[in-house]
């Protein structure tokens, strides 16, 4: 499965919803186990800069 960046917690759970989850017990047979981490700070080496909200604010 991919990594995803939500602006909330709120906004993460409502994607993971029942339809996902069923989706992946068909998928690949086994029950999905969701983790939830708060990332403070994200280094984009492409861009090279840093992130410090979802909304792209710069880091200094």
């Amino acid at each position: 499965m991919t990594d995803a960046l939500w602006c909330s917690m709120e906004t993460a759970r409502r994607a993971r919803d029942v339809a996902w989850l069923e989706r992946v017990r068909r998928t690949y047979g086994s029950e999905p186990v969701l983790q939830y981490f708060q990332t403070p700070l994200i280094a984009d080496n492409a861009l090279g800069k840093t992130i410090d909200e979802v909304g792209g604010g710069a880091a200094a």
